[in-house]
Order: structure tokens, then sequence, then C-alpha cells
């Protein structure tokens, strides 16, 4: 279960545009310069403010994974490289529900995204198509400066990261005077699903994702409140190795099997922190 907590307008009238929003509209959205003006005057009715705490039930994912070796592959690894097969087994089960849960969360934000979306064409036309294709292909920019745009109108706040696959981050590293600064700090583990690849402009860091959907990419805030939640992230159960077992195949072939899982689910709170720019042909 997932628990939301609220701050809200509770009293209604004198509000500072009332085709805006109304009694129980969330401070965070809203700000209303006027709403807690008193006249002073004997009898006059103080504005109020509520808190609200509300919850969302949410069926979890059970993940599973199990790996089998004999006793004389465990021997001969151990004897020849010094490394011990249980310990690799369990480093790479692991890694997998990692990678797994990892892309589970980037899939459940692109389409839990709904501040909006902003539409570029790879394709110059009309009073474009004149332009020189590197200064074309600058124009990506403010598609994405137009899509932070949406997610302020929806929020009151400015994206601060950016997802995408490695191709269309490759367009990012080639945006003429926007650059990516502050990279990796060493070379690519392939052990997670997404790569932070440094700051763009100074103004978004981009993550770079090993599998995401071609000629798109989601832009997201990190906020530092708990208003400011756009997505939760629930291990109802973290990483949980099983006991080795030691099993009899056939009539004289012992392995030995060891088990991961994992329990959790990744969860939208608010669509409207996210907002995404589709690049079109």
């Amino acid at each position: 279960r997932i628990f939301y907590q609220d701050f809200i307008y509770s009293s209604s009238g004198g509000l500072y545009d009332p085709s805006l929003y109304s009694s129980g509209a969330r401070i965070d959205q809203f700000i209303d310069p006027y709403y807690s003006i008193s006249s002073e005057a004997p009898g006059d009715t103080i504005k109020e403010l509520s808190m609200t705490m509300t919850s969302t039930d949410v069926t979890v994912e059970t993940r599973r994974l199990k790996a089998k070796w004999t006793d004389e592959v465990e021997q001969d690894l151990r004897a020849y490289f010094g490394m011990e097969m249980d310990s690799l087994m369990v480093q790479n089960l692991g890694d997998e529900i990692a990678r797994e849960v990892d892309q589970s969360g980037i899939d459940v934000l692109v389409a839990g995204a709904t501040a909006g979306n902003t539409n570029w064409s790879e394709t110059p036309s009309g009073t474009y198509s004149t332009l020189d294709p590197k200064v074309y292909a600058g124009t990506l920019w403010d598609a994405m400066i137009d899509s932070d745009q949406l997610v302020w109108e929806a929020r009151n706040r400015n994206t601060t990261w950016i997802i995408a696959g490695a191709t269309d981050v490759n367009r990012l590293r080639k945006l003429g005077p926007h650059k990516i600064t502050g990279g990796p700090s060493g070379p690519s583990s392939g052990r997670s699903a997404l790569e932070f690849q440094g700051l763009l402009d100074e103004r978004w860091e981009i993550w770079q994702a090993r599998h995401f959907p071609a000629n798109t990419m989601l832009l997201g805030y990190r906020g530092t409140d708990f208003s400011d939640t756009g997505a939760v992230h629930s291990p109802y159960l973290p990483l949980e190795v099983k006991d080795a077992v030691k099993q009899l195949e056939g009539e004289s072939a012992f392995k030995t099997v060891r088990g991961v899982q994992w329990r959790g689910k990744t969860h939208v709170v608010n669509g409207d922190c996210f907002s995404k720019v589709t690049i079109t042909a």
C-alpha cells in the first residue's frame, strides 16, 4: 500500500481566481496570493488549510531466479581460477533481477507520463528546409524546452533529468552549443539498465537506458519534498538469497541449487511530473 500526503485549500470563497481551482485543491499546484488575507473585522472567517492522507493498493511483482551447477564444475573453478561458483552465481542472479527491476520501472514512467508530449521532426520542412542540417538538428533543444514547459504548467516545477536510448542520447551530445559535461566516472559495467551520462547545459541529468522506446525522450524532475513525488519504488521484499540446496540428479550427479527472490513495484503517483519528446521522421 502506498500512502499520499497532501495539503489543500479547505475553505471556499475569496479565491484569487476561482476559475483555476476550488476548495480541495492542493497548495503545491496553485498559488493564491490573497488566500490568507483577513479583514480583522469581528466575525471575519479565517481561511483554512488541511492535510489529507490517502492510500492506494498496489499489487507487487514477484521475481525469482535460480541456478544449478555440479560439484565438479565448482571444484574445477576453484582449483584452476581460485573463484567460488556460489558467489559468482548469486552475484549474477541478483544483477539480473536488478536490471529487470530498473527496466520495469523505466517502462512504468514512460507509460505514466501525463504532462504532455512535444513532437520534433528530424526532417526539416517549410521555412526550416533551407537551414544547414547541423543548425536544424539544434532545434531539438526547442522541443525539449517546450516539453519542460508542459511539466511546469502542470506542476510549477522544471524538469531536472532526461532518460533516452543510446541513439537519442547521442543526438544530445551533438546539440551545438549545448554540451553534456561530467560524464560517467568509469567504464560501463552493464550491470544496470540505466547509466548516468552527465549534465546537459548544467540543467538536465542525462540517463541512458539500455532498452528504451526509439525516438522518445522522457523528461521528469526529482523534487526535495514529499509533495514532489512523481513515482514510488516500493521494494516490499528486498533481494532475498535462498540457502544452497544439494540435489541428486540421476544416479551420480550432485548439483548445488541457489535461488533469489524479490518482490516490489514501481508506481506512478503523479504522471504530471513527467513529459515526453517524440522524434518523428
